[in-house]
């Protein structure tokens, strides 16, 4: 489904971004995943860790990198309390912790009990408070330290939610989670807490059956945004909105027709940024967007550092100042994780749905209505490296279009089937 994503990314290869956009990429090396989240302390120092398994650290703003640690398990999360104490979440049941600003980590999962599969999402909004979530295939839960990660408290948040992807906190006791509610029919969730993860309040429900809300940010605490991560049922990009710190949310409708977005970020009110494989943006508030960024690759995390300074993690850093930018090489184009492929399609009703996985990952195959319904369940498992075929029946169901999407780590890819 990228590839005339691919094809613009080649015939811009020699250019930096289009007229109307300052992000460049930074120096950090390509990966064949993409890079999941970043972490910045201030103007220059940062960590990014991603999916080829490494954690990278620049003290110089991105202008160079070294590689700190390679644990050999996909990173999601990462972040730092103070310039030395720092967290890295993975999807693989394992939680590390520097005290050396990143020279050593140690896995402290076992710590916690019951130990999480993995932490998507964490958050800390002081020097001795750390929260944890996961995980986007489920199930949902909470982790919460006070004492810099030495002791932990597991919450169970199945009563509210199927999965948990990211966090916000604005103090110790008070901070937003969001994934998909349970069931996940309702959709994806915005949850609140007021007293550190004890109580839950729900504030928003998207009602479209298996959307994960999958990043939360606001840019000063009044005006909070949301992306959704849709399946292609869902007939239009959406993202959420809020003016009054975040307990009342709006739907803001990107396009009329489905793309699949993760990243969300605003430098204020009104200018900030979307998208998964390019980017959209808005100076309005999310009124108007317009396509900015197209040779890029599994946009995750936005990072925003003293009010002036960006970051977007995909397959590299990007970084905007919002003054002068450096001129940097051309970003080589993006590279498909995995491949999926219906045969036949057309289908008089049984067909094969073969999937290429580039490398290990939890992968969740589900087919859909053109109504939003989900009508199969294939898969939902860890799948090892190589090539999987999961033969599947539409004979039951009447001539029509039909979705099929598979969820991984690395993000969502989709095909739509023709029954005849």
């Amino acid at each position: 489904m990228r590839k005339w994503i691919v094809a613009l990314a080649i015939l811009l290869s020699g250019l930096r971004v289009n007229a109307q956009s300052t992000w460049t990429s930074t120096g950090i090396p390509s990966t064949a995943g993409r890079y999941d989240d970043i972490f910045f302390i201030n103007d220059s120092t940062g960590w990014a860790v991603g999916g080829d398994f490494k954690i990278f650290h620049t003290s110089n703003g991105g202008s160079a990198w070294e590689e700190q640690f390679s644990p050999k398990k996909y990173l999601r999360s990462v972040k730092f309390l103070t310039d030395k104490l720092g967290f890295c979440g993975s999807l693989d049941s394992s939680l590390y912790r520097t005290t050396d600003a990143g020279k050593t980590w140690t896995d402290i999962a076992s710590s916690i009990s019951p130990r999480p599969v993995g932490f998507c999402g964490l958050a800390s909004p002081d020097s001795m408070t750390i929260y944890g979530c996961g995980i986007w295939h489920s199930p949902a839960y909470l982790i919460r330290s006070t004492d810099q990660g030495k002791t932990w408290t597991y919450f169970d948040m199945s009563a509210y939610a199927s999965a948990l992807v990211d966090m916000v906190f604005t103090s110790r006791d008070t901070g937003f989670a969001v994934g998909t509610a349970n069931p996940s029919t309702d959709g994806g969730i915005i949850l609140r807490t007021t007293n550190g993860g004890l109580n839950w309040q729900i504030l928003h429900k998207t009602w479209v059956t298996d959307d994960i809300i999958w990043k939360i940010q606001s840019p000063d605490g009044r005006n909070y945004f949301a992306s959704i991560s849709a399946n292609p049922i869902s007939g239009n990009t959406r993202i959420l909105k809020s003016t009054d710190g975040g307990i009342n949310w709006n739907t803001l409708i990107i396009k009329q027709t489905f793309e699949h977005l993760q990243l969300i970020g605003f430098i204020d009110s009104l200018k900030g940024w979307t998208g998964d494989s390019h980017i959209y943006e808005t100076k309005d508030g999310g009124k108007s967007w317009e396509w900015i960024l197209p040779n890029g690759s599994g946009f995750n995390r936005f990072f925003l550092v003293n009010g002036r300074v960006a970051y977007l993690s995909a397959g590299t850093i990007y970084k905007q100042t919002f003054k002068t930018v450096t001129p940097v090489p051309p970003i080589p184009p993006p590279t498909e994780n995995h491949v999926l492929k219906i045969m036949p399609n057309p289908t008089p009703g049984n067909a094969i749905a073969e999937i290429v996985f580039s490398r290990s990952t939890f992968a969740s195959l589900a087919m859909y209505s053109s109504d939003g319904k989900r009508i199969a369940q294939l898969f939902h498992e860890y799948i090892q490296a190589g090539k999987k075929n999961t033969p599947f029946n539409l004979s039951a169901y009447p001539s029509g279009v039909y979705f099929m999407v598979l969820r991984t780590n690395e993000g969502l890819i989709y095909q739509q089937i023709v029954k005849r």
